[in-house]
Protein backbone atom coordinates (compact mmCIF):
# COMPACT_ATOMS: atom_id res chain seq x y z
CA UNK A 1 0.00 0.00 0.00
CA UNK A 2 1.57 3.32 -1.31
CA UNK A 3 2.21 5.94 1.27
CA UNK A 4 -0.15 9.11 0.14
CA UNK A 5 0.76 12.28 2.55
CA UNK A 6 -1.80 14.61 2.87
CA UNK A 7 -1.85 17.91 4.88
CA UNK A 8 -5.20 18.02 4.44
CA UNK A 9 -8.35 18.06 6.20
CA UNK A 10 -7.82 17.57 10.26
CA UNK A 11 -6.82 14.42 11.79
CA UNK A 12 -8.85 14.38 14.44
CA UNK A 13 -12.36 13.48 11.71
CA UNK A 14 -10.00 10.44 10.76
CA UNK A 15 -9.58 9.29 14.37
CA UNK A 16 -13.33 10.08 15.38
CA UNK A 17 -14.48 7.84 13.11
CA UNK A 18 -12.37 5.19 14.06
CA UNK A 19 -13.11 5.15 17.52
CA UNK A 20 -17.19 5.18 16.35
CA UNK A 21 -16.28 2.04 14.23
CA UNK A 22 -14.40 0.12 16.79
CA UNK A 23 -17.40 1.44 19.15
CA UNK A 24 -19.72 -0.48 16.92
CA UNK A 25 -18.08 -3.77 15.95
CA UNK A 26 -17.32 -4.15 20.26
CA UNK A 27 -18.88 -7.42 21.12
CA UNK A 28 -19.92 -5.83 24.42
CA UNK A 29 -19.78 -2.14 25.19
CA UNK A 30 -16.48 -0.32 25.96
CA UNK A 31 -16.09 3.12 27.33
CA UNK A 32 -13.55 4.75 25.28
CA UNK A 33 -12.27 7.71 26.18
CA UNK A 34 -10.20 10.54 24.05
CA UNK A 35 -8.49 13.15 23.72
CA UNK A 36 -7.20 14.79 20.91
CA UNK A 37 -4.99 17.96 20.53
CA UNK A 38 -3.93 18.07 17.19
CA UNK A 39 -5.24 19.77 13.97
CA UNK A 40 -3.61 19.23 10.56
CA UNK A 41 -0.66 17.30 10.46
CA UNK A 42 1.48 16.13 7.31
CA UNK A 43 0.65 12.39 7.32
CA UNK A 44 -1.22 9.79 5.41
CA UNK A 45 -4.42 9.68 7.25
CA UNK A 46 -5.85 6.43 6.02
CA UNK A 47 -2.63 4.79 7.28
CA UNK A 48 -3.11 6.18 10.26
CA UNK A 49 -6.48 5.43 10.86
CA UNK A 50 -5.33 1.73 9.96
CA UNK A 51 -2.42 2.32 12.95
CA UNK A 52 -5.23 3.52 15.25
CA UNK A 53 -7.91 0.95 14.33
CA UNK A 54 -5.32 -1.63 14.95
CA UNK A 55 -4.34 -0.42 18.23
CA UNK A 56 -7.39 0.35 19.65
CA UNK A 57 -8.81 -3.39 18.62
CA UNK A 58 -6.59 -4.82 20.17
CA UNK A 59 -6.63 -2.43 23.59
CA UNK A 60 -10.61 -3.09 23.49
CA UNK A 61 -9.72 -6.73 23.11
CA UNK A 62 -7.59 -7.47 25.75
CA UNK A 63 -7.86 -4.69 28.31
CA UNK A 64 -10.46 -5.57 31.62
CA UNK A 65 -13.51 -5.24 30.10
CA UNK A 66 -15.01 -2.95 32.87
CA UNK A 67 -12.90 0.01 32.33
CA UNK A 68 -11.71 2.96 29.96
CA UNK A 69 -9.22 2.49 26.86
CA UNK A 70 -8.00 5.90 26.59
CA UNK A 71 -7.11 7.43 23.11
CA UNK A 72 -4.98 9.97 23.08
CA UNK A 73 -2.99 11.93 20.46
CA UNK A 74 -1.54 15.27 20.24
CA UNK A 75 1.84 16.88 19.05
CA UNK A 76 4.53 18.14 21.60
CA UNK A 77 7.77 19.60 20.65
CA UNK A 78 6.91 19.22 17.11
CA UNK A 79 6.74 15.29 17.44
CA UNK A 80 3.59 13.03 17.08
CA UNK A 81 2.25 11.04 19.86
CA UNK A 82 -0.31 8.83 19.58
CA UNK A 83 -1.45 6.63 22.74
CA UNK A 84 -3.94 3.75 23.21
CA UNK A 85 -3.85 2.29 26.57
CA UNK A 86 -5.94 -0.16 28.48
CA UNK A 87 -6.17 -1.32 32.11
CA UNK A 88 -5.02 -5.24 31.41
CA UNK A 89 -2.48 -7.57 32.92
CA UNK A 90 1.32 -6.46 31.67
CA UNK A 91 2.65 -8.46 28.12
CA UNK A 92 4.86 -11.28 28.93
CA UNK A 93 8.27 -10.18 28.03
CA UNK A 94 7.84 -13.51 24.77
CA UNK A 95 5.10 -12.08 23.46
CA UNK A 96 6.49 -8.07 23.74
CA UNK A 97 9.81 -9.13 21.72
CA UNK A 98 7.64 -10.38 18.70
CA UNK A 99 4.38 -8.02 19.20
CA UNK A 100 5.42 -5.94 16.26
CA UNK A 101 6.34 -8.71 13.65
CA UNK A 102 3.00 -8.96 10.70
CA UNK A 103 1.32 -12.39 11.73
CA UNK A 104 2.32 -12.54 15.32
CA UNK A 105 0.42 -12.84 18.18
CA UNK A 106 0.04 -14.76 21.68
CA UNK A 107 -0.55 -18.22 22.28
CA UNK A 108 -3.93 -17.14 24.13
CA UNK A 109 -4.92 -14.88 21.66
CA UNK A 110 -7.88 -15.10 19.45
CA UNK A 111 -8.81 -13.65 15.71
CA UNK A 112 -7.20 -12.85 13.25
CA UNK A 113 -3.31 -12.84 13.36
CA UNK A 114 -2.33 -9.59 11.72
CA UNK A 115 -1.07 -8.32 14.89
CA UNK A 116 0.72 -5.05 15.17
CA UNK A 117 2.90 -5.14 12.68
CA UNK A 118 1.88 -2.37 10.27
CA UNK A 119 3.21 -0.09 13.47
CA UNK A 120 6.41 -1.84 13.22
CA UNK A 121 9.03 0.30 11.52
CA UNK A 122 7.47 3.88 10.33
CA UNK A 123 8.36 4.85 6.84
CA UNK A 124 9.28 8.55 8.15
CA UNK A 125 11.99 9.30 11.05
CA UNK A 126 9.48 7.86 13.80
CA UNK A 127 9.35 5.22 16.57
CA UNK A 128 7.14 2.43 18.38
CA UNK A 129 7.12 2.50 21.90
CA UNK A 130 5.17 -0.70 24.45
CA UNK A 131 5.33 0.90 27.75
Amino acid sequence: MPVERDSGPDLRSEFKQVVIDIEIEAVTPRAIHVALAIKRIDCDRARMGQLLSNLLSNAVTHGSPDLPVRVEARVLDGIFQLTVSNASAPIPAAVLRGLFRPFSRGKDSKGSVIGLGSTSRPKSPGRTEVI
